[in-house]
C-alpha cells in the first residue's frame, strides 16, 4: 500500500480510501499523508480546521503547492496532490470556495530530454546493485513491472518459479508474473514475461538463508530493521514502491545515469516496439487497456496458444547474448571505479584493460584471474575471480557510494540534547543523553546520524515529528 497505511487506523479514512479506484487509492492516500507531514496534523484535524475557518485551511493548501514546487515538484505531480486533497474535503462534506490551481499541469520538465537506457548502461547499473536491486531492475526493464506493482507482488503471482526448503528454481522461461487486479494500475489483471529471472533466483536463494519463503511472501522484503520514510521498517517486511525505486535510482547514480529509475519501463518498452510486436500485445504487457486485456479480463485467461505465442515473441526480442559478454561488460565497469577510487593506478590497469578488450566473452574467466593477479602485484586486496564476477566487493562499493554520492552514514553517537521542555526517561538519558522536564519526549538528531541509533528510537515508540532544517530533525513521543 505504501507510504500513508498508518492513516487508515482512521475510520473516516478507511471508508474514503475504500471507495476511490485501486490506482487512486495507493496516490491518494500518499498525497495526503504528505499533506498531513508538511501541516503537523491528522486528517480529521484538517477537517475541524476547514469547518471552523475555511481560510486558513485554503491558505494552508496553497502554501502546500508553493512548497511543493520549491521542492522540485513537476506541475503533474502537483495536480495529482491537489486532486487527492480536494478528494478528502469532499468526502467530508466540504467545498472550495477559493480556486486554486496547478499551472502547467501538461508540461513535464522533470522527462523533457529523457531517453531510453541503452543495453549497455543496463548491464553498468546491474554492476552496482546488490541481488535484490538487481532482481528489481530486471522486473522493471525486462517485464515492465511498475514499482507500485512490484511492491504487491507474492511468490503466489510466479506461478512458474518452484520454491524448496533450501533452494529456488525457474521451471519455465521466459518466467510469467501474473499482476493481480489490487496491484494494477488501472485496476484490471494481466500478465507478462521475464526474459532474465537469473537475478530473481540470485536474491531469493540469498533470501532463503534467513527467510521461510511462503507462497504468500512478498517478492521484495527488507533484508534489515532499518528506518525509512522516518518510520522503522523491519526485517522481512515488505518494501514500498518509494523504497525499490530509491534503491533502483542508487545503483542508476552510481553507473552514471541521471535519469528517473521509471524510465526503465520505457526500456522495456522501446524493446517490444523495436521487435515488431503487435501494437495490442504490446499494450497488454505493459499493463495497459486493449483487445487483449478485454478478453483476459471478461474470461480470466488467455488460450495456451496465445499465452504460448507471446512468450515466444518476448524471448526471442529480449534474448541476450552469452553471459560471458555481461560479464565482460561488469569487469570493463569495475576497472573504471578501481581506478576512479584509486585503487589501483591507470598505468597499472592499462595492460589489463588492452586485454580485456581483445578477450572473446567465452574467455571472460581467463581474464578475471588477470585481474586478480594484476590487483595482487600492485599491492591491492586480490578480489577473487567470484567478487568481480558478481560486482564490487563491500569495501569497494562502500567507497564508491561515499565519494560519488557522498550518502554514508557517519560512525559515532550523533544524539545530541532534547530541547529543555521535553524530559527523557532513564534509558534514553543512559544512552542518548537528553535532559529537561516536559509532557513528552523530544530527542534532536543531526542529518548524518547513526542508522542503528534512529532504529533504536523508533523502537522505543518515537515517530518523527519536526524538521528544524540544516539537517537536523526531531523525533518525538508522548508521555503515557
Amino acid at each position: 500500500m505504501g507510504m500513508g497505511k498508518e492513516l487508515l487506523t482512521d475510520p473516516d479514512v478507511a471508508r474514503w480510501h475504500s471507495s476511490l479506484s485501486p490506482s487512486a487509492a495507493r496516490g491518494y492516500l500518499r498525497w495526503l499523508s504528505i499533506y498531513c507531514e508538511f501541516r503537523r496534523i491528522d486528517p480529521r484535524g484538517l477537517v475541524t480546521e476547514f469547518q471552523k475557518d475555511r481560510k486558513s485551511a485554503q491558505d494552508g493548501l496553497e502554501d502546500w503547492l508553493n512548497a511543493l514546487k520549491e521542492d522540485g515538484y513537476a506541475p503533474k505531480s502537483m495536480h495529482a496532490g491537489l486532486n487527492a486533497m480536494k478528494s478528502w474535503f469532499r468526502r467530508n462534506e466540504l467545498v472550495l470556495t477559493r480556486e486554486i490551481k496547478v499551472k502547467n499541469v501538461r508540461s513535464t520538465p522533470t522527462i523533457a530530454d529523457e531517453r531510453a537506457p541503452t543495453r549497455a548502461e543496463l548491464l553498468r547499473t546491474l554492476n552496482f546493485a546488490n541481488l535484490r536491486t538487481r532482481a528489481g531492475i530486471s522486473f522493471i526493464a525486462l517485464a515492465g513491472i511498475r514499482f507500485e506493482s512490484m511492491a504487491g507482488l507474492t511468490l503466489r503471482d510466479l506461478p512458474e518459479l518452484e520454491v524448496m526448503a533450501d533452494s529456488v528454481m525457474i521451471v519455465k522461461t521466459p518466467m510469467r508474473i501474473n499482476v493481480r487486479a489490487e496491484i494494477s494500475k488501472n485496476g484490471l489483471p494481466y500478465f507478462t514475461f521475464l526474459v532474465r529471472a537469473e537475478f530473481l533466483e540470485a536474491y531469493l536463494r540469498e533470501r532463503l538463508t534467513w527467510d521461510r519463503l511462503t507462497p504468500s511472501s512478498h517478492v521484495f522484503v527488507a533484508a534489515r530493521t532499518v528506518p525509512m520514510h522516518r518510520k522503522l521498517v523491519r526485517k522481512g517486511d515488505p518494501l514500498t514502491s518509494g523504497a525499490l525505486s530509491m534503491e533502483v535510482r542508487r545503483a542508476m547514480r552510481l553507473a552514471g545515469l541521471k535519469q528517473r529509475p521509471y524510465v526503465w519501463r520505457s526500456y522495456f518498452s522501446t524493446a517490444l516496439l523495436n521487435g515488431r510486436i503487435n501494437p495490442e500485445i504490446q499494450a497488454f504487457l505493459m499493463g495497459r487497456s486493449g483487445s487483449i486485456e478485454a478478453t483476459y479480463t471478461t474470461h480470466k485467461r488467455l488460450s495456451e496458444e496465445q499465452t504460448e505465442q507471446m512468450r515466444h515473441e518476448v524471448a526471442a526480442i529480449f534474448a541476450e547474448t552469452p553471459a560471458g559478454e555481461a560479464r565482460k561488460q561488469a569487469a570493463l565497469d569495475t576497472l573504471r571505479v578501481l581506478e576512479g577510487l584509486g585503487v589501483v593506478s591507470e598505468d597499472a590497469l592499462k595492460p589489463v584493460r588492452e586485454q580485456l578488450e581483445k578477450t572473446a566473452p567465452a574467455e571472460v574467466g581467463t581474464f578475471m584471474e588477470l585481474v586478480r593477479k594484476r590487483i595482487a602485484e600492485v599491492g591491492s586486496k586480490p578480489f577473487t575471480v567470484k567478487e568481480l564476477a558478481e560486482g564490487l566487493p563491500p569495501s569497494v562499493e562502500e567507497k564508491a557510494l561515499e565519494k560519488k554520492l557522498g550518502k554514508a552514514l557517519a560512525s559515532g553517537d550523533k544524539i545530541v540534547k532534547a530541547n529543555r521542555k521535553f524530559k527523557a526517561t532513564p534509558e534514553l538519558l543512559k544512552e542518548f543523553g537528553t535532559n529537561g522536564a516536559g509532557n513528552a519526549y523530544d530527542v534532536r538528531v543531526v542529518g548524518k546520524t547513526d542508522e542503528k541509533a534512529i532504529v533504536q528510537l523508533l523502537e522505543r515508540g518515537f515517530t518523527w515529528a519536526q524538521d528544524l532544517g540544516a539537517g537536523r530533525s526531531v523525533y518525538r513521543k508522548q508521555k503515557e
